[in-house]
């Protein structure tokens, strides 16, 4: 009996594990700014999807990135400020000193 308690403890870690594991890769999804990749991943691993749907700031981050990378560097620093306006009072966000 005393192994099939060790057995069925070690199963409750591997899910335990893959439940973290899952977590992680949504959380990248989200944050890096893939919305439609974690609302897939979320109904292939069965976890809730709310972050994913709920978050538009994965957009919003996913735009201002994608600013930087065409070098739109002042439309990023516009979205940037508009979604945090505490960031306004950074000087190296002040459009005016970048020139």
């Amino acid at each position: 009996m005393a192994c099939d308690s060790v057995f069925v403890d070690s199963f409750a870690d591997i899910e335990a594990i893959d439940r973290d594991i899952n977590a992680f890769i949504m959380d990248y999804l989200v944050t890096e700014g893939y919305p439609n990749a974690a609302k897939k991943f979320a109904l292939e691993a069965g976890i809730p999807s709310s972050r994913a749907s709920r978050d538009t700031s994965v957009e919003i981050r996913r735009d201002i990135r994608l600013d930087i990378l065409r070098g739109n560097v002042e439309s990023a620093i516009s979205k940037i400020v508009d979604y945090n306006p505490a960031v306004s009072s950074t000087p190296f966000l002040n459009p005016l000193s970048l020139k």
